[in-house]
């Protein structure tokens, strides 16, 4: 730790260098870590048809941290303004029912799967009924902590003009398939990523000291 009553002969002896340099790959390591994992979901949804949004469980109030093009059109907001607030945007001045908000926080909480139909409000404030699937998904794991890397997954659709009795009973199945193509395509991902850090901590005399490294 520099102070400013460190000496000179302290700052400049090659344990304190040494202990510098590996705190400062530790903190380049997991800063890559995070902008390839960014790039990876945006990869995941950038081609998909629906409204879709990613959010991350790791973060206060799991805000949204990737969302879909769709889901820009439906709600009237840019990624600019949603990346980084919880999706509870969409229900402001919206009642709303005790066990769906109970259901809302457990799945962002802990990823337990959540579908509903629930009033939301564009920017330009119109009223819509918005059809909501929330579940977790597991894409890797720490081999240092054991922690999960997950994130709350939501596949959206305007279902105003739509009846609840002439909701086509395929259409929730839909939803939860497209959750499934969404972590298989960031597994993919994950696992590629994988092996290159692979190859690189073999490079590295595979050094055990990465602490956010994830493994598929």
């Amino acid at each position: 730790e520099i102070s400013r009553l460190s000496d000179r002969t302290s700052l400049l002896s090659k344990n304190f260098l040494c202990r510098q340099c590996t705190e400062i790959d530790v903190l380049a390591g997991q800063a890559i870590d995070s902008f390839r994992l960014q790039a990876i979901l945006a990869e995941a949804v950038k081609e998909c048809n629906f409204c879709v949004t990613i959010g991350d469980p790791r973060l206060d109030d799991c805000p949204l941290i990737i969302v879909s093009d769709q889901f820009e059109i439906m709600t009237g907001y840019s990624k600019e303004e949603l990346v980084g607030r919880n999706c509870r945007i969409l229900g402001k001045d919206c009642p709303i029912n005790q066990q769906d908000t109970f259901d809302l926080r457990q799945a962002c909480a802990t990823g337990q799967p959540f579908t509903g139909v629930l009033l939301n409000r564009t920017k330009s404030g119109r009223l819509f009924q918005n059809l909501v699937d929330l579940r977790g998904m597991t894409v890797a794991a720490n081999p240092h902590s054991g922690q999960k890397l997950w994130f709350v997954v939501g596949i959206q659709a305007d279902v105003t003009h739509v009846a609840e009795d002439e909701m086509p009973p395929s259409h929730f199945a839909a939803l939860q398939s497209l959750v499934g193509t969404i972590r298989d395509k960031i597994s993919t991902e994950l696992s590629t990523f994988a092996v290159s850090g692979l190859h690189v901590l073999e490079h590295e005399q595979k050094r055990n000291d990465l602490p956010e490294m994830w493994w598929m």
